[in-house]
């Protein structure tokens, strides 16, 4: 359908009357702004109305900076080509134009927008631009000066050159050049100087002479505007202006009584739009009808339209002019002075009269700063009175600009107003009181008081019980998701993917749009219940949170089943900013913690889709967000720049004025009057009425993007060192246009260099960590982000101190996150990130280093617990930074290379306390040696009896052996660490554990004490039945005292014996066995609850308390605790109880033996045994008793023991066959063996530990090479035992893995945790070390050195060889040539003999 055509006239009208209701309905309305703007393409479209569609569209941009700075180029292109199409029947285009251009709630313009539209104006120039052409001039003149503003081409032509104004504010150069080129000053100033062309057509050029020549960038010799200030033609301008400015200052003064006079002007300087108006003939001859039955010529000036040309033109013009143009020449220029105080006497009194008009705070303010400039120049004389006058006036921005209807209607509605507002309270309190407090346990019944969901945020979630039951609809207890919440995600996908949905009505889509924010909403609560179940500061080694996070990624899992990510992706490109949050908040929740499943999906989808979307959509929201950032950084220095200036020049007026009252009040004190008496008071800025305020809450930085949850959505989608979708992410190998989002991120940090602050810091911070993502392990993403000049935004972060800040805590996470970059960046040993570290060398800033760590230090240091950890951990980083820099720098420049900068002692003690505290390994990760830096939190908890036991019990068959078993150490002491550090919490057991040094030393001396006072003290009783020893007086209260200490000193050692082991202690196998339970895995640390080590701290105990009973009897058993941590002592007794079975063994085939021969005694020895010599044998049992004591306790064995008796003949050939092999087989053989097997076991001890010494001695433990290695090409053994590949430092390595999420891993951290999780140990640096390989790289350049030199000099040799040679040939040439000529002249000389 043609809307043109005449039969179509009625339907043209109904457009019309809908855009203009859709213009009444969008005046001040944010929301039907926003639903237009979101609809513009389709607005755009409409054909019939365009006039009525641009007022409308107008309406939206007017004072709404968001909708300005959202509008794109083709856009803009769009509304031009319009115009061009329509010209005079839709000049309202170009007020469409304006109002995009310039913000009018700030009076500033886009500096973005203006190019756009300039850009596209030059695109259609011939038919846009006609009316503005030189050969039109003529034409322009005429249309002034009839002035006929219904006639369309004026109208045209008064708004083009309006937006030809509005697109030259800010001093923009280009196209103040370009405007210049249009009209010249000596053109602009005919306009203004002649006396037909009415105000409102004197208006816009007013307004294109002071920006595009006046208030410029170039400028005034550039603009050809510097001889400005006494021009004939400029002064004759003043002095029309100076007439007006007193008819309007009359015409003001005489409306008091006159309410519908006063009424019409506060309703002109009402805040709002202003446009050329274009009224139709009979209104414009009913307005002159009107003006002739006036007879004032002052009120026709009001009537003229003066005040807007006088807020929007003069006092621009004015101000500028008398700020940067006009200098006085004193006596010279009299009529150009007089013309300036006429004109500042004149705005002084217009400023007094019109105050109770304006209700615009910016037009009084504009006032102000005129005026302020006329008063602050040195040759005008001004009455003071009027100056104080002045000074004083302030005003009331809310000014009653309302109308008698309006008033009448609020009088009479007044209270039905209240009552809403009232209503309104009660619903938000209701609503918060429905939905209940925003916290886990009210939301969904945990016990805790975390917050639920972000407010007003971009991962807020709809409270209360109601969504909770809506979402248990889609939740099962099994994986947390039931089947029916793939309905929400195929309904998702068909609500972009339907073509039927297209022909839905305006209403049908709002509430399609709707359900599917809902469904988003209920998919990522699903997620985000269950992570809210994790327990707070946790390090994620628990078992609560690996349970709790084990049921997220179940959830994840789930929804990741149903395609949900890839079915949601394309929802990123929807018009509803509300859909596109949401998708963004629900595919962050499912990347949670980088779930590897879901990374698989997105690998998947990328690499079998070829999609494109995605990284468009990124790609378009960063530089859209720069752009829009940019702009209001533009405009904010825009506003602040003004401010300045009107203060500067505030303070100008008030310092003259001052000197002026102190000359007053000299020249009067001299006079003899009393000074006192006249009050002399001084110009005060108020706050909120003289003073400019600040307001640029409105240009503060806006996450409009939703930049943040895209930076997070990234960063998960390569958490865990995902090396695929690194690459991915950079290059797009396999799409039409590969888009570098490595290289869009860190260019995003430079829209921040140099203007972080509160507002910015959490996207900030954002982009650090996903950078520590996309760079870490992946030297391609490094050398990216390198060119991209990464470092100086992590220096600009340093120089950072945030001390002005709310949340000062933020500047810590912002930091601590750079520096993670920064360390990701040198983690690695390749020759790609040796070559990288010599520009980061170059580049990094070591000062702020040094600085950021002392002062993270000393905070760190006033908060010694969990408050200072955030900065104790900042510390570290910086000092693992110093050290890895330092590494590259001796790579590059040498062993002796230093920073250039010195620290301060300050900074070299703080480094010098973080060193304790760290601990570098050397790991192999393919072919490269890696070295690692990392903290040692608490180096206690490592005992030193588990230090020993690992140092001599450890497996040194082999290398091989030596590493698998100390991976198996490693993982008892890791368990035993742990358990150390969970018992340390608690104080009363960190004190029992720390003193059990005490504990033992205290007991050794009491034990002895007691021993040498019962030594002492004690005498026989002189009856021999008696058992209890004859004492002094003063022997029990002493035995008590010391024997309570003593048993109080037990007691604690055998708590802290129980607390240090409880995690070790095991059963007997047989236990497991009866009761059918689990065996644990035996360690090497493992203790036996009914063993001889946790039986004796039980028995001593038990004894100190009997002692206590029986006059200190039990002391001497307490003697034995010198076996206790002594290494000598407790081998004895080891040689004894590591054979005990093979001993218990022998010991019970003596008893057999020893058995036999009783039976033997028994039968034929009887009468040997004599009963007074104690030898017994009147049963078997006596016989067996006695031939076990005397057979073992006799040198000769039992033949020794036995008495001589008479035999006869046979019988003593028996008797010593009995007594020889009883002597030989016990005396001899059994207890030699016994004691063979003691001596052989200590001797074997003693070789284990000499075996031990000289192997800790001569090998390194971890790589396997031998001393002299180190002592003949490294800096000596000790060094590299202690500080390159010490073993304590590995244990602590993999204690400090064991202590920190996976997902908080570096590469080689990583890498390692996995080695470790398979039991591998190749990463081991076996038979290397960066110190021999450091000396194998010099050999190696000396070898290449000598050998250049060699071959040098065979080169040389050679080419002096060939030099030789040549010279011996030229030499036997010379000796021919010499010979032959010889023989030629005597063959010569015959010939002529002959001849003769």
């Amino acid at each position: 359908i043609d809307i043109r055509l005449a039969q179509y006239a009625g339907l043209r009208q109904i457009f019309e009357k809908c855009f203009r209701f859709l213009q009444a309905m969008a005046r001040g309305n944010d929301v039907v702004q926003g639903r237009l703007f979101d609809r513009l393409d389709r607005l755009l479209s409409v054909h019939g109305a365009e006039a009525a569609l641009a007022d409308a569209l107008t309406e939206v941009f007017t004072g709404n900076q968001e909708m300005c700075l959202k509008i794109r180029g083709y856009q803009v292109q769009r509304i031009v080509e319009l115009l061009a199409l329509h010209q005079l029947d839709a000049s309202e285009f170009l007020d469409l134009l304006k109002a995009v251009v310039k913000v009018e709630e700030l009076d500033l313009p886009l500096k973005r927008n203006q190019a756009f539209v300039m850009t596209y104006i030059n695109q259609n120039r011939a038919k846009l631009a006609w009316i503005i052409e030189k050969d039109a001039a003529e034409k322009r003149k005429r249309l002034l000066k009839a002035g006929d503003m219904s006639d369309p081409e004026l109208s045209y032509l008064l708004r083009m050159v309006d937006l030809l104004a509005t697109c030259a504010e800010g001093e923009n150069r280009f196209i103040e050049s370009m405007c210049q080129n249009i009209f010249s000053i000596e053109d602009l100033l005919e306009i203004l100087n002649d006396p037909e062309i009415s105000i409102p057509c004197k208006r816009p050029y007013l307004r294109f002479f002071v920006w595009v020549y006046l208030n410029t960038a170039g400028g005034k010799v550039e603009s050809g505007a510097s001889e400005l200030d006494h021009d004939d033609d400029m002064w004759r301008y003043m002095g029309l202006l100076n007439q007006s400015l007193q008819k309007l200052g009359n015409s003001l003064k005489g409306m008091e009584r006159d309410t519908k006079k006063m009424q019409s002007v506060r309703m002109t300087l009402k805040p709002g739009r202003k446009k050329i108006d274009t009224p139709s003939r009979k209104a414009l001859e009913a307005a002159r009808q009107d003006n002739e039955r006036k007879s004032s010529a002052a009120g026709r000036v009001l009537e003229e339209g003066f005040l807007t040309y006088l807020f929007e033109g003069v006092l621009p013009f004015l101000q500028v002019f008398y700020t940067d143009y006009y200098q006085p020449e004193g006596d010279q220029r009299q009529m150009e002075v007089k013309i300036s105080q006429a004109l500042a006497l004149n705005l002084v009194h217009i400023s007094d009269e019109i105050s109770r008009y304006v209700g615009d705070e910016n037009q009084f303010r504009l006032l102000r700063s005129t005026v302020t400039t006329l008063l602050n120049q040195e040759t005008l004389e001004l009455p003071q009175e009027m100056v104080t006058k002045f000074q004083q006036l302030s005003v009331d921005v809310q000014v009653d600009v309302r109308s008698d209807l309006m008033k009448n209607y609020e009088s009479e509605f007044n209270r039905e107003e209240q009552l809403n507002d009232r209503l309104n309270q009660f619903v938000v309190n209701f609503k918060k009181a429905y939905e209940g407090p925003n916290t886990v346990r009210v939301q969904i019944g945990y016990p805790s008081d975390t917050q639920y969901c972000e407010e007003d945020g971009d991962e807020d979630l709809p409270l209360g019980k109601e969504f909770q039951d809506h979402l248990s609809c889609f939740t099962n207890r099994s994986d947390g998701v039931d089947k029916h919440a793939s309905k929400l995600v195929e309904q998702l996908f068909i609500s972009y993917s339907d073509p039927d949905l297209a022909k839905l009505s305006e209403a049908e889509r709002l509430e399609q749009e709707r359900t599917s924010v809902t469904s988003l909403q209920v998919l990522r609560a699903m997620v985000h219940n269950q992570i809210m179940l994790l327990p707070e500061d946790d390090s994620g080694r628990s078992k609560a949170y690996q349970r709790t996070m084990e049921r997220v990624r179940l959830v994840q899992d789930a929804l990741n089943a149903f395609q949900s990510p890839l079915k949601i992706i394309p929802l990123l490109s929807h018009h509803n900013d509300d859909i596109v949050r949401e998708t963004l908040a629900l595919l962050a929740t499912i990347l949670y913690r980088g779930n590897r499943a879901v990374q698989a999906g997105f690998e998947y989808y990328f690499l079998n889709t070829r999609e494109e979307r995605f990284f468009i959509d990124v790609q378009a929201r960063l530089q859209r967000s720069v752009v829009a950032t940019r702009e209001r950084r533009a405009l904010l220095a825009q506003h602040r720049a003004k401010v300045s200036k009107s203060k500067e020049m505030m303070e100008t007026l008030r310092l003259k004025t001052q000197g002026k009252k102190a000359a007053a009040k000299t020249s009067l004190a001299a006079a003899g009057q009393v000074s006192d008496e006249i009050e002399l008071k001084t110009l005060e800025i108020k706050e909120g009425v003289h003073e400019v305020e600040d307001t640029s809450d409105a240009l503060r930085f806006k996450d409009d993007g939703y930049i943040e949850l895209i930076l997070r959505i990234m960063g998960f989608m390569c958490d865990g060192h995902n090396r695929v979708l690194q690459d991915y992410l950079r290059v797009q190998s396999d799409n039409i246009k590969s888009l570098n989002l490595v290289a869009e991120t860190t260019s995003y940090l430079q829209l921040f260099y140099g203007s972080i602050n509160e507002d910015n810091v959490a996207v900030v911070t954002q982009v650090f960590d996903t950078l520590i993502e996309f760079i870490s392990g992946n030297q391609e993403n490094q050398a990216v982000a390198f060119d991209r000049q990464l470092i100086d935004a992590i220096n600009d972060v340093l120089r950072l101190d945030g001390l002005h800040w709310k949340d000062s805590s933020l500047v810590g996470q912002l930091k601590q996150a750079a520096l993670i970059v920064l360390q990701a960046m040198i983690e690695e040993n390749d020759p790609q990130t040796i070559r990288l570290s010599k520009g980061i060398l170059e580049t990094v800033h070591i000062e702020a280093l040094y600085e950021n760590m002392q002062k993270a230090f000393e905070e760190a240091r006033q908060n010694p617990g969990e408050d200072g950890e955030d900065m104790r951990l900042l510390a570290f980083t910086i000092h693992h930074i110093l050290l890895g820099l330092q590494d590259f720098g001796q790579k590059h420049w040498g062993k002796k290379w230093l920073f250039s900068y010195n620290p301060t002692p300050e900074q070299a003690g703080a480094d010098a306390v973080l060193k304790d505290d760290t601990m570098s390994v050397e790991i192999l990760r393919g072919e490269e040696l890696q070295k690692v830096y990392f903290r040692v939190k608490k180096k206690a908890a490592l005992r030193e009896e588990v230090k020993e036991q690992l140092k001599w019990h450890i497996s040194r068959e082999s290398p091989t052996d030596k590493l698998r078993d100390f991976l198996e150490w490693a993982q008892d002491i890791r368990s035993d660490i742990s358990f150390q550090q969970r018992v340390r919490k608690h104080r009363l057991a960190s004190m029992l554990i720390a003193g059990r040094v005490f504990w033992y030393w205290s007991l050794l001396l009491l034990t002895i004490a007691l021993n040498v006072f019962i030594l002492a003290s004690w005498t026989a009783p002189r009856d021999f039945e008696e058992r209890l020893p004859e004492v002094e007086n003063y022997f029990f209260p002493v035995l008590i005292s010391l024997g309570a200490i003593h048993s109080l000193l037990s007691l604690c050692m055998l708590v802290t014996f129980y607390l240090s082991n409880w995690n070790n202690f095991v059963f007997p196998t047989i236990f497991y066995t009866i009761f059918k339970l689990e065996t644990p895995k035996k360690s090497h640390s493992s203790i036996n609850w009914f063993g001889l080590q946790s039986m004796y701290f039980v028995l001593f105990l038990t004894f100190s308390i009997l002692s206590l009973f029986f006059d200190g009897y039990f002391y001497c058993f307490h003697l034995f605790i010198i076996v206790v941590n002594n290494d000598i002592l407790g081998r004895v007794l080891q040689s004894i109880t590591r054979n005990g079975k093979s001993l218990l063994w022998v010991a019970a085939l003596m008893l057999v033996i020893i058995y036999v021969y009783a039976i033997v005694s028994f039968a034929f020895l009887r009468q040997s045994f004599d009963r007074n010599e104690g030898l017994f044998c009147e049963n078997l049992g006596q016989c067996f008793v006695t031939s076990l004591k005397y057979g073992l306790l006799s040198g000769g064995g039992l033949g020794d023991a036995l008495r001589p008796g008479t035999y006869s003949f046979h019988e003593p050939g028996l008797k010593i066959i009995f007594d020889l092999s009883f002597f030989i087989v016990i005396t001899v053989i059994a207890l030699n063996i016994v004691f063979g097997i003691i001596v052989d076991t200590f001797s074997e001890l003693r070789d284990e530990k000499s075996r031990a010494q000289a192997d800790m001695a001569s090998v390194c433990f971890i790589c396997g090479n031998p001393s002299f290695e180190f002592d003949k090409r490294g800096e000596g053994f000790d060094k590299h035992v202690k500080q390159e590949h010490n073993i304590w430092s590995y244990l602590f390595f993999f204690i400090h893995l064991n202590s920190i999420l996976p997902n908080d891993y570096t590469s080689i951290e990583e890498f390692v945790a996995q080695k470790l999780s398979s039991n591998e140990i190749d990463f081991f640096p076996a038979n290397r070390a960066l110190s021999l390989a450091e000396t194998e790289d010099k050999n190696a350049q000396e070898l290449t050195e000598l050998k250049r030199m060699m071959q040098q000099l065979l080169a040389r040799q050679e080419q002096e060889d060939a030099e030789q040679r040549r010279q011996k040939e030229r030499q036997e040439h010379k000796t021919w040539e010499k010979r032959h000529l010889h023989e030629a002249h005597d063959e010569e000389d015959e010939a002529g003999i002959t001849a003769i």
